[in-house]
């Protein structure tokens, strides 16, 4: 009985919440409840567009002032919130400049890609 009462109230107490939040997510449109299919080929082409090859390098290597992104497994969400709120120096790309879409493209570009020691020439590696 007071395992039926105590699920019964938390239950309740859940309600507005999941409420609450599928509003914010109706009035948002831009809250996606999945992440969009990122088109690897796309990526490349987003990515070189808008220069992240400065900092990255041309296949995600690093080597500049940026990370290495090549076979990331950062998991998307952490993906976006980087990409539109910096933790670094980063520039933050709104969704004026690169949409959602852009992002998974890029995203899967970046995860499709062979890890940095896979992408030393022969001679440089052990």
């Amino acid at each position: 009985m007071i395992l039926r009462t105590l699920l019964l109230t938390a239950a309740i107490a859940a309600m507005p919440v999941g409420l609450h939040v599928r509003a914010q997510v109706d009035e948002d449109p831009t809250i996606a409840l999945e992440p969009p299919t990122g088109d690897v080929s796309r990526g490349r082409a987003i990515y070189l567009r808008n220069s992240c090859q400065a900092c990255h390098g041309s296949v995600g290597q690093g080597g500049g002032p940026g990370p290495i992104l090549a076979a990331t497994e950062l998991p998307y969400e952490a993906f976006l919130m980087q990409m539109r709120e910096p933790s670094s120096s980063m520039p933050a790309y709104d969704e004026a400049l690169l949409n959602e879409q852009d992002l998974a493209d890029i995203h899967a570009w970046l995860a499709a890609l062979p890890g940095p020691m896979e992408t030393l020439p022969d001679i440089l590696r052990d």
